[in-house]
């Protein structure tokens, strides 16, 4: 409990909703408490105080606690939260083995310079990419939990090598293992990219 404490203040902190006294700092405590006491079998991770931060922005306290529950129950998210992370190291797996398929020269060129999955998309799977979708775009954030309710993590899938595919030319001249580092995380920094809002309409084609 004291995890989701800390947590509470990290959780868009630029958002006023989310600020300690405002309805979302106190619906966000309420719906991670009432989760932890309901599963025993996942663990609260960081990244789930954006997942259903997102949630509440465009819904109920209720809703939101049962839409978090169908994405750990159906869309197979309770093993990336499951004590070793089982999920994590499944999906790095598959992640780099796309990226050595799709995209073998950033595969080649993340190797060299000992770009490991994990350390710029590990954020990404813990909040299923929550954490950088636009706060005040409710049809990209509908747009987004559609295709991931639909497709899970194929469309999951595809959108990293999307993100990845359009960032390559930058990343390719990255010439060390800071710059790469840097240039995705400035990239996803940027909420107000229209290029990311365009990925999540441009994955409907699964």
């Amino acid at each position: 409990m004291q995890q989701i404490e800390n947590d509470l203040a990290r959780t868009f902190p630029r958002n006023k909703f989310f600020h300690r006294g405002e309805k979302g700092h106190k619906r966000l405590r309420s719906v991670l408490r009432a989760f932890a006491c309901y599963d025993d079998q996942a663990d609260y991770v960081q990244g789930m105080n954006f997942l259903v931060g997102q949630l509440l922005m465009h819904c109920s306290s209720t809703l939101a606690f049962w839409l978090f529950l169908e994405l750990i129950e159906t869309c197979e998210l309770r093993d990336i939260y499951q004590v070793g992370l089982p999920g994590l190291k499944k999906h790095k797996a598959i992640v780099e083995m796309l990226v050595a398929e799709h995209l073998p020269s950033l595969h080649v060129h993340f190797e060299e310079n000992q770009v490991k999955m994990e350390m710029y998309a590990g954020d990404w799977m813990f909040a299923i990419f929550t954490s950088i979708l636009p706060e005040n775009e409710s049809t990209v954030t509908a747009r987004y939990f559609t295709l991931f309710f639909k497709h899970k993590w194929e469309f999951f899938y595809k959108l990293i090598l999307s993100i990845l595919e359009h960032l390559s030319p930058k990343l390719l001249e990255a010439d060390d293992f800071f710059s790469i580092m840097q240039t995705i995380k400035i990239a996803m920094s940027n909420k107000n990219d229209p290029y990311l809002y365009a990925l999540v309409h441009q994955q409907e084609q699964l």
